[in-house]
């Protein structure tokens, strides 16, 4: 949709609205703390939470830092 109706805020609204809601599922669950099976479950979705939303950056062309 972004690209087809040349809207990158489209693009920028979703990701902002992953990060927020990624945001709170962060903080309501622990993620290392959890059994080993919700561990691995938990850490995959950080994943490509994180993966979603470098490559949405990306089509942006905003940079990301791969650590800090």
């Amino acid at each position: 949709e972004a690209a087809t109706e040349r809207r990158p805020s489209t693009l920028a609204s979703y990701l902002l609205e992953t990060a927020q809601l990624f945001n709170t599922f962060y903080h309501q669950h622990k993620v290392l703390e959890a059994s080993p099976e919700i561990r691995a479950a938990r850490l995959a979705l950080v994943g490509a939470v994180a993966k979603t939303l470098h490559e949405g950056l990306r089509l942006l062309g905003i940079e990301t830092v791969e650590e800090i």
